[in-house]
């Protein structure tokens, strides 16, 4: 891949194998021209083989078997407290969900539902070698005051098996549940709180039922959770209509004094609404450009995390890779519990009862769509069988799949097109350029 006027990006999504070469050795690679040393090291990280295209699709198939003995014993467990939310964002993806339909309005997952879901929680960790990932809160909005005999009920069922608790919040009713919080703050893994902007942009979009802007309120809170020593992460929404203001926002979390501000981070991420009508008609390279030209342009400090789209992150950072068979943890590990007793596998699809992949209440028992949700692979998508790209961005994010065509049996190419057009030339510039 160009990066440069004459710097191309030569990567091996099977070995992690990347490296930063010129035209010469491109047209090596090509067989364009005689470079024994050349061609001895681009055996070597890879880039040329003797092998037969059955050769190498076996030994990527066995690679990709070896992976799924660890990924599938690694579970990850969700609860939706309730469906009901005291904003009214415009674009909740959950909006279709909600609408019209009064019980998942109000309905909160009471003491028997929780624990049928930890019994299945438990039949899982007695298989064995289970990473206990925090179980996280979720909604609608988790934290309404009366959700707090289920989220105490949860968070004392999650330390008696030795599992971290991390709140997914609107952060609106932090203050009604922190002396809580901070009572259990060692068994808290994170709070996730989101901001769309700067007050006058935020008190726009996130508003309360009422209408009321919620900016100041949720500020004040993020402050009482960090004086308790909380690990605080604040999720900044970004799309064409408030991009114009983050870096206002940016210049105000950078400059606040918050209180154990170590205990802070920040992260983007584009607001994404495929089953709403409102605010998803963007384009998401162009506004991941925008988040990359921040950190280029040096407007973020330490508290805000890089823009590094996984498995990216592994390979520039950390130095270790691994092919990207799946695209998240819906294919592998994940359940997510919610009021009525049914399972689901993705966060965006919770509340969609033809997207569940089972139940767990009254028993367990999960259905023909798990076994859909497990085995969308890069494998069996027949748009991924020819990429050169696929073990990096693992066919795409299914629920996207599900809106766009009908059926999570298909790729999505939108998260590869970021990589492609944004992330790749972001980080030749950051790191690569550099070393």
């Amino acid at each position: 891949m160009k990066v440069d006027t004459d710097a191309f990006l030569l990567f091996n999504s099977l070995s992690g194998s990347a490296d930063l070469v010129d035209s010469a050795v491109v047209k090596v690679l090509r067989g364009q021209l005689i470079n024994d040393r050349v061609e001895k090291y681009l055996i070597s990280r890879g880039y040329l083989t003797s092998k037969t295209i059955i050769e190498e699709k076996s030994d990527m198939k066995r690679f990709f078997t070896e992976v799924c003995q660890t990924l599938f014993k690694n579970k990850e467990y969700g609860f939706v407290i309730t469906y009901k939310c005291n904003l009214a964002c415009p674009y909740c993806f959950e909006a279709s969900v909600k609408e019209g339909i009064v019980g998942k309005r109000t309905t909160v997952i009471d003491d028997r539902r929780i624990e049928k879901a930890f019994e299945v929680i438990d039949f899982f960790d007695d298989l064995g070698d289970n990473k206990k990932i925090s179980i996280k809160l979720y909604g609608g909005e988790p934290l309404m005051p009366e959700n707090r005999r289920a989220v105490e009920y949860i968070i004392k069922n999650a330390i008696t098996r030795d599992r971290k608790i991390a709140v997914i919040t609107n952060g609106i009713y932090l203050n009604e549940y922190i002396d809580y919080l901070a009572k259990y703050k060692d068994r808290i893994d994170f709070v996730q709180v989101s901001l769309d902007g700067p007050k006058n942009e935020h008190d726009k979009r996130r508003v309360s039922i009422s209408g009321n802007g919620t900016f100041d309120r949720i500020i004040h809170n993020i402050e009482l959770v960090l004086l308790k020593g909380i690990k605080t992460s604040i999720r900044i929404l970004v799309d064409s209509e408030n991009e114009h203001t983050i870096p206002e926002l940016i210049k105000f979390l950078k400059y606040h004094n918050w209180p154990n501000q170590d205990k802070l981070s920040c992260f983007f991420a584009s607001t994404s609404a495929p089953n709403s009508n409102t605010l998803h008609n963007y384009s998401k390279v162009a506004i991941w450009k925008k988040i990359c030209q921040y950190y280029e342009k040096g407007l973020l400090n330490e508290i805000f995390s890089e823009p590094i789209v996984y498995p990216f992150k592994d390979l520039f950072i950390n130095k270790v890779w691994s092919p990207r068979f799946f695209a998240c943890n819906a294919h592998t590990g994940l359940m997510i519990f919610d009021p009525y007793g049914m399972i689901y596998p993705c966060w965006k699809a919770v509340g969609q009862s033809e997207l569940s992949i089972g139940r767990f209440y009254p028993s367990f028992k999960l259905n023909k769509a798990s076994k859909r949700w497990k085995s969308r692979s890069v494998f069996m998508l027949k748009k991924c069988a020819g990429c050169e790209f696929s073990a990096i961005c693992g066919g795409g994010c299914a629920y996207s799949a599900y809106v766009k065509h009908g059926t999570i049996l298909e790729g999505s190419c939108e998260e590869m097109e970021v990589i492609k057009n944004v992330y790749l030339p972001f980080a030749y510039q950051r790191y690569l350029k550099k070393s």
